[in-house]
């Protein structure tokens, strides 16, 4: 089927199950698929074309990207609130972004990619890969908890290790520093750091 309007679906709500097989999807405007409400179900898009934001609410059971090609559109990608994501075998326009909106979420990414070879990685915002949620890339399970800059630390040790003077460590998820990493960072640095735990909690 193909399904092309300034929203092409939009306020959709559902306590089954949903799939979107072998559809081209175009939003002219926004929206190309927005699930807003109901309790239960699943959402599942297949061999799709989609152009246009995407979003899927947190009252959703499961929300399944398969085998298709999602492109931004208007829109810089998609929002997911939904604790339960499975991307399959998909293909994101560069400069694609799914924001996850949960936490304490669960996304399994397989053999999935960006349109120009860049790292999949690309398709989250840096700040959703934290270990306030459980994503698996490809087996690999991926977790930050500290940054300097743009540059994501997955422990607060590694951050310490390359940071310069005067610099602010940031938080993204809660943290702890083991009292061999503080000896250590204690006895071998001269550096005067700033840690901004932007509400985070860091355990010593």
């Amino acid at each position: 089927c193909e399904i092309t309007d300034y929203n092409a679906t939009r306020h959709c709500e559902t306590t089954g199950n949903v799939t979107f097989r072998d559809c081209v999807i175009t939003a002219t405007g926004d929206w190309a698929i927005h699930f807003n409400g109901k309790t239960g179900g699943e959402v599942v898009v297949e061999g799709c074309k989609v152009t246009g934001w995407v979003a899927f609410a947190g009252s959703l059971n499961k929300v399944v990207l398969q085998d298709s090609t999602l492109y931004a559109g208007n829109y810089a990608g998609g929002r997911v609130y939904n604790k339960n994501l499975v991307i399959d075998g998909c293909i994101f326009e560069a400069g694609y972004k799914l924001d996850l909106d949960a936490s304490d979420a669960t996304v399994t990414v397989t053999d999935s990619k960006m349109a120009d070879g860049t790292d999949i990685l690309n398709v989250f915002n840096k700040d959703d890969l934290c270990h306030q949620n459980d994503i698996t890339i490809d087996g690999e399970s991926i977790a930050y908890v500290a940054k300097i800059g743009s540059v994501y630390y997955e422990t607060l040790a590694e951050a310490l290790a390359n940071v310069a003077d005067w610099t602010t460590i940031k938080l993204v998820a809660n943290a702890t520093l083991d009292y061999n990493a503080r000896e250590a960072f204690g006895r071998l640095s001269t550096t005067d750091i700033i840690i901004d735990g932007q509400g985070f909690t860091l355990t010593l």
